[in-house]
């Protein structure tokens, strides 16, 4: 988990570095419409309203019964569920992460079982650092 996190932090991993690509887009929200900024954090407390935003977002409103359904077949507990999620077969993510790992638990805060103090404390240090003065890093920081 350790090497894991140096790698992250220091932006080698597949998608490059995380803090400068979600500055990156925070920055943008303002400037375009075409840019729709939702954290994970924000879909679980009220997919219904997200799904709804996601879909007017994509000029495909959504009926309440519509975004009901849709929250049901994305959820997290039918997607974890589901053979092709669970039973990778050795596949492997062009990342090189196996398929089958990309469902934990989908609870907020489950970082805080994976990772020690220092390590959570090395991350918010990096994030406070790189979002100083955006309004991002009291957003995200705070969960």
């Amino acid at each position: 988990m350790e090497t894991a996190l140096d790698e992250f932090c220091e932006g080698r991993v597949p998608s490059g570095p995380y803090f400068d690509h979600v500055l990156e887009y925070w920055n943008e929200r303002g400037r375009s419409n075409n840019l729709l900024f939702l954290t994970y954090e924000e879909l679980k407390r009220d997919p219904h309203g997200h799904v709804k935003k996601v879909a007017e977002f994509l000029n495909c409103p959504l009926s309440c019964d519509e975004a009901e359904r849709v929250v049901e077949k994305c959820s997290f507990e039918r997607l974890s569920k589901m053979q092709v999620n669970r039973n990778d077969n050795g596949r492997v993510h062009w990342s090189g992460t196996k398929f089958g790992s990309f469902f934990r638990r989908g609870e907020i805060g489950d970082w805080k079982n994976h990772l020690t103090p220092e390590m959570a404390e090395r991350l918010h240090k990096i994030a406070s650092e790189k979002w100083v003065g955006s309004g991002l890093e009291s957003r995200l920081l705070a969960e």
